[in-house]
């Protein structure tokens, strides 16, 4: 789920940013909480004439364990011991774009079954990575179509450490981008500044790197962020744990799970970390009692 803060970022980027020479790329859309905010802030853009199908929208729009449901305007998941497997939320996402649907091109179904129409792309909003195959497939299909000095990308699982080829590939093509200042609730922002090579690119979509580079990348993003101003849940001190904490589940999924288990272990003395990220500890088997 996207903050307040987070919609009203997405919302300006697409009433004062986005110029429409590219698209806008929405990965993981639910129930339109981030593509209703991109829709609104370019229903008030005044450079963009041409705006209908210019927000496209990527999800499955079914869950499995839980079912979405909509009262009073609000909009929730509702775990329900009947939820079928295939439950769609599709016609929810279609009612919370509104008047604004027209703005809305819906791409539903398995986002690694699923192609990019290679136009240039000048937003984009990654919110569907919870696997490396969903990375990689991204990277593949929509990376190519960044432009230079255009496109802006929102990564808005950064801070989830055990996500971490979100991290460390945000770390190898640091020479590319520039980071924006400004980290929300844990959701990063940065600008491609140079093309990134095709053969890097390559790299990345068949996640072609050892852990020590990985580990490598993570410090470089690491220094970084030091820079950065951090606003909402997610102070610098905390970010810092979770890159910490992204390392050992570098190990996790790469490596040596005993390896992964220390490093965590010794993270446990860090209270905030730990109340923030207990099931992340838990997952790489530290005990908390």
């Amino acid at each position: 789920m996207t903050s307040i803060r987070e919609r009203k970022v997405l919302k300006y980027f697409a009433r004062c940013l986005y110029s429409g020479t590219g698209e806008i790329v929405d990965l993981g859309s639910g129930v339109a909480g981030t593509v209703y905010p991109f829709a609104l802030g370019l229903s008030k853009n005044q450079q963009v004439l041409e705006k209908n199908s210019r927000i496209y929208a990527y999800d499955a729009f079914t869950t499995p364990k839980q079912k979405v449901a909509a009262r009073g305007g609000q909009i929730y998941f509702q775990n329900t011991r009947g939820s079928q497997k295939q439950d769609s939320y599709l016609h929810i996402f279609q009612k919370n774009c509104k008047t604004l649907i027209d703005y809305v091109n819906v791409c539903d179904g398995d986002i690694t079954a699923l192609s990019w129409r290679h136009k240039p792309i000048e937003i984009i909003h990654i919110d569907i990575a919870k696997k490396l195959k969903v990375w990689q497939h991204i990277v593949k299909e929509f990376f190519p179509d960044f432009c230079v000095n255009q496109t802006i990308v929102v990564n808005q699982d950064f801070s989830r450490s055990r996500l971490p080829w979100l991290i460390y590939s945000t770390g190898i093509i640091l020479p590319y981008i520039e980071l924006f200042d400004h980290v929300i609730d844990g959701v990063t922002y940065f600008k491609i500044v140079q093309e990134i090579p095709s053969v890097l690119l390559s790299k990345l979509a068949e996640d072609d790197f050892s852990i020590a580079e990985k580990i490598d990348a993570v410090n470089k993003i690491t220094e970084v962020l030091d820079d950065c101003i951090f606003v909402g849940n997610v102070n610098k001190d905390l970010m810092k744990g979770l890159m910490d904490l992204a390392i050992a589940y570098i190990y996790y999924y790469f490596g040596n799970k005993q390896t992964s288990c220390t490093l965590a272990e010794s993270l446990k003395n860090n209270p905030t970390l730990v109340r923030h990220a207990s099931g992340f500890f838990r997952e790489l088997g530290v005990s908390l009692n």
